[in-house]
């Protein structure tokens, strides 16, 4: 199976994200959040750039 964003799921059914999301929600499926397989090093570079 697949795999695509929200928004990228959105945008093919021509209907907002928060629209989106409800239909979603409304026919029973679970959405899952997988990380960017390099956050760590974004989240390490952001950090960087704070000090």
């Amino acid at each position: 199976m697949g795999k695509i964003s929200l928004s990228r799921g959105a945008e093919i059914a021509g209907v907002s994200l928060e629209e989106f999301k409800e239909i979603l929600a409304d026919r029973g499926v679970v959405r899952t959040i997988s990380p960017s397989p390099d956050i760590d090093d974004n989240v390490a570079r952001i950090l960087e750039e704070r000090d």
